[in-house]
Formats: C-alpha cells, sequence, structure tokens
C-alpha cells in the first residue's frame, strides 16, 4: 500500500499518449475464452486490473504472454470451471469471463465479483440474461453455479443500459445457437471494440454502439489480432487536470468523439480545446466558470469522470452542482478534498460545490479508483506537499501516472 507524495502548483505542459482502455481491454481478454487458438491484443495497459485478469485467465489454464502492451492469450485447454475466488474478488470485470466460460465450457463456478466500494452494483442482470439463453444457475452462499447444456438465441431486454450485463450477454451469445437480440444495450464505445474483436474472431455481430445488438451464433471462433482504443476516461483526467494546475498539453492517441462529454462541459467552462483527428490541445490560463452536469449512460457524461470534475469544480469561479445517478456511493471523495480547503455540500445524490481560489495541501486517502485519481488532481493543484495513500486503487486503472505525470512537469514520487 504505497502512497504518492507530491508538491503541487506547478502547471502541467507538454505531450502526453493515452493508454489503452481499462473498460475495453477486459472484456477483450474475457472474450480470448471463446476460441482455442491465440489472440493477440495490442495497446493493452499494464495496469492492476489487467495483470489480475492475466492472473485468473492462466489459473483456468490458459498460456498467456505479456511483452510492452502487447498481450497474447491462448487458450487451447481450460482446466477448471471454477474462476480462483482470491483473484476473482479484487476486479469487478472478472465477471465478464461468465459468459465466455459458458459459451466456450457451459459451466461455470464464481463468486461474486470485486472492485472499487462505490453502491450496489447488482448482478442480476447478468444472471437474467443468462437464464433467457438457456443457463440454470443456483447460488450457494456467495457462491453461484451455472450450467446449461445448450445455450440459445434469445430475446434480451435489459431494465437497464449496463455496460457489463451487454458485455457478457454478447460473450455468451457468440457460441449459442440461433439469433440473440439485446435492447436497450449500453452503448459505449468499448461495447464496439469487443463487437470489433469478436467480428476479427469470426463472429456475427452488428449493432453496437446502438441500443439494438444483434448477434447470430457460430459454432466457433478462431484467433485474431486486434488493437484496444485509447481510454476515454484517462483523457479525460489529463483535460481536468490541466484544469486544475492551469497548464496546457496536448493529449495524443485519443479519439475525441469518445471524450465529448467531458470536453463539452471544460468548453463551456471557459477551457480552450482544440480538437484533431487523434489528439486533444487544452490550454487553461486562469480559473473556470462553474458549471452543472449530471452523470448518465453514454453518450452522456461518465459516472468516471465525476471525482475528477469535482476538483475542477472546486476551484472555479462560482458554485457549481454535480449531480450522480449511476453509483449512489461515489462520492466518498469530497470529504477528502475538503481537506484541502474545498467548499463543498453533499445533498442527496448531488454535490454543491464553491470553488476557492487555491488549494492547500493536505494528506489524502484514496477510497476507490477515480476518487483517487481526483485526490491526485487537488495535490497537484495545491500550493505545497500533499499525499495520497492507498496508490493501488489508482493502480488499477492508470498505467505509469506519476511517469506520465512527471513528463508534464509534476513533483511526484511513488513510496512504497
Amino acid at each position: 500500500m504505497g502512497r504518492f507524495i507530491i508538491n503541487g502548483g506547478i502547471p502541467l505542459r507538454g505531450e502526453v499518449a493515452v493508454s489503452g482502455a481499462k473498460n475495453s481491454a477486459l472484456p477483450l481478454l474475457a472474450a480470448c475464452l471463446l476460441t482455442e487458438e491465440e489472440v493477440v491484443l495490442h495497446n493493452c495497459p499494464r495496469i492492476g486490473d489487467v495483470f489480475s485478469m492475466q492472473g485468473i485467465l492462466e489459473k483456468l489454464g490458459a498460456h498467456v504472454r505479456f511483452s510492452g502492451n502487447t498481450i497474447c492469450v491462448a487458450a487451447k485447454e481450460i482446466e477448471t470451471v471454477a474462476m480462483p475466488e482470491k483473484l476473482s474478488k479484487k476486479i469487478r470485470s472478472s465477471i465478464f469471463l461468465l459468459g465466455s466460460m459458458l459459451g466456450r465450457m457451459r459451466r461455470a463456478v464464481f463468486q461474486y465479483p470485486g472492485g472499487c466500494e462505490i453502491g450496489a452494483r447488482p448482478i442480476d442482470q447478468h444472471l437474467d440474461a443468462l437464464r433467457k439463453l438457456g443457463v440454470g444457475i443456483e447460488e450457494e452462499m456467495d457462491t453461484i453455479h451455472c450450467r446449461t447444456e445448450a445455450l440459445r438465441g434469445a430475446h434480451i431486454r435489459l431494465s437497464y443500459p449496463s455496460v457489463g450485463a451487454t458485455e457478457n450477454a454478447i460473450l455468451a451469445a457468440m457460441l449459442a445457437e440461433g439469433t440473440t437480440t439485446i435492447e436497450n444495450a449500453a452503448r459505449e464505445p468499448e461495447i464496439v471494440d469487443l463487437q470489433n474483436l469478436l467480428l476479427a474472431m469470426g463472429g456475427k455481430i452488428r449493432g453496437a454502439g446502438n441500443s439494438r445488438i444483434v448477434i447470430e451464433g457460430v459454432s466457433r471462433l478462431h484467433g485474431a489480432e486486434h488493437t484496444c482504443i485509447p481510454d476515454r476516461i484517462e483523457a479525460g483526467t489529463f483535460l481536468a487536470a490541466a484544469a486544475v494546475t492551469r497548464g496546457e498539453l496536448h493529449l495524443l492517441s485519443v479519439n475525441p468523439g469518445d471524450v465529448r462529454g467531458t470536453i463539452d462541459i471544460l468548453r463551456g467552462a471557459g477551457a480552450r480545446i482544440r480538437e484533431e483527428e487523434d489528439s486533444l490541445w487544452i490550454r487553461v490560463g486562469g480559473r473556470l466558470e462553474p458549471f452543472h452536469l449530471t452523470t448518465n449512460p453514454y453518450p452522456d457524461f461518465p459516472t468516471d469522470m465525476q471525482a475528477q470534475m469535482c476538483v475542477v469544480a472546486a476551484l472555479s469561479n462560482g458554485v457549481s452542482r454535480i449531480t450522480e445517478t449511476v453509483f449512489e456511493n461515489r462520492m466518498r471523495h469530497i470529504d477528502e478534498l475538503k481537506k484541502a480547503g474545498a467548499e463543498a455540500e453533499v445533498k442527496g445524490h448531488s454535490a454543491f460545490i464553491s470553488g476557492v481560489y487555491s488549494l492547500h495541501p493536505a494528506d489524502f486517502t484514496a477510497t476507490d479508483l477515480r476518487g483517487g485519481a481526483a485526490l491526485v488532481l487537488a495535490a497537484l493543484a495545491a500550493q505545497g506537499q500533499s499525499t495520497v495513500s492507498r496508490i493501488e486503487y489508482i493502480d488499477r486503472g492508470y498505467e505509469a501516472l506519476e511517469y506520465k505525470l512527471s513528463s508534464l512537469g509534476a513533483d511526484i514520487r511513488r513510496e512504497c
């Protein structure tokens, strides 16, 4: 359990390349179980959650090679249908393996997944979708046993456009008999990325990026090579870092359209942002204007950027309102920000934040991934030395964060 020591008050300047998307790499790795042949994924981020997923795949019997940002998975034989409990409970995304294992092995045994404690994240929609595909499910304490003689295509309508439930239903349906239709599907770019890998593997799927996805089951999938999309949340985090330090950054390897919600809020608040085909420029010379935002499923503002924008609001020139509709327990970072002099009050699902001219140093403790990133931003903005503890949360989703920030002029070091 390490910490960052940060001497803040330095405007960030320079260019930085955005890593591959955490929220794309994990379901892509799960999809590798659907074939006996090797799947090669480029631009895969070297982050804690990916290492945990690698460990789970290896425990299941897959051979995994991770070199640089390329990961190769060969799941010729699956040695067990029981997912390793310790690793599975470390990351929420372990549940993506459920659809793949049922597609490949017709059986799976797993425990309720882990991850950040940001609110109730029930897996009911995952299990309901699998039941419609013909899976029998029995629960025993915190262990779930799944079995099917044959997966069969079905019409699935999600009550909420859950990204995870959409991806699990897709993975299970790929090797099912017949056609599966998913209505009210999640529309995130990561769903499109998963579709593109599955098409490269010989799957028949269309509609990703829209609310209706159609999968025609096939008898087998083959190996493929695929490049993971850039991480839109990392890109948004660096945009917010430029805003709070009043700096100027050039973000490379980014899809501006995927970051639209964050760009629009910052631009509306006064940030100067220029979009190019695969890069972004941002310049912030002073305090931004206050803003209102509400988190919602894509293409609306992402819940994963809510905490970072709270720091931007804390330094704005007025009162901002930030409303969280996705997770009910995702504002624990507000109390931490108050340590640095932020003026904020949480009422119901909204935070009302009165901007101050500057933050002062503090000893912060991260309680989740994105909240931890927000505390790093607060430390970068504060005049003086701050610490951010429990950075294992941050390592779950950001690749080499301290090195990237150092290259932009930040005074930051890791202490184990």
